[in-house]
């Protein structure tokens, strides 16, 4: 029974991993230059910026030199909006990471796990907390 459940476990997974196409790569700032001096319409270079995830962490005077470059206002709107969602999910993800083992309402007593005189074990609770 548990080879069975193996081999349809590795089948699911291999399948999964089989179905995942990379998406195009994303674009730099250089090629979004490119795009904008070729005459790309600023729907089409913000589609293409949105089909290939990308996101570039500008400082403001790397937008200023997009700006002077020529890339559409649009862009650089598209551009520092998706930026500062990428901020705000990365900050969301550091808030969520999880407290430490054993840390919560059950396991309130710090010092019931350490090690004393006959090794790692948890102490009796008659020495309280």
């Amino acid at each position: 029974m548990r080879t069975i459940a193996a081999l349809l476990l590795s089948a699911f997974l291999a399948a999964g991993c089989a179905t995942l196409e990379p998406g195009p790569p994303p674009l730099n700032s250089q090629e979004i230059i490119a795009l904008a001096k070729a005459g790309e319409s600023p729907e089409a270079i913000i589609q293409k910026l949105e089909e290939s995830r990308t996101v570039l962490l500008l400082s403001a005077s790397q937008i200023v030199r997009l700006y002077q470059a020529g890339v559409p206002q649009q862009v650089l709107d598209h551009l520092q909006r998706v930026q500062i969602e990428e901020i705000r999910r990365r900050e969301a993800f550091a808030q969520m990471r999880p407290w430490p083992p054993f840390y919560g309402s059950y396991w309130d007593c710090p010092w019931l796990y350490r090690p004393y005189p006959f090794g790692w074990r948890a102490r009796p609770y008659w020495w309280g907390c």
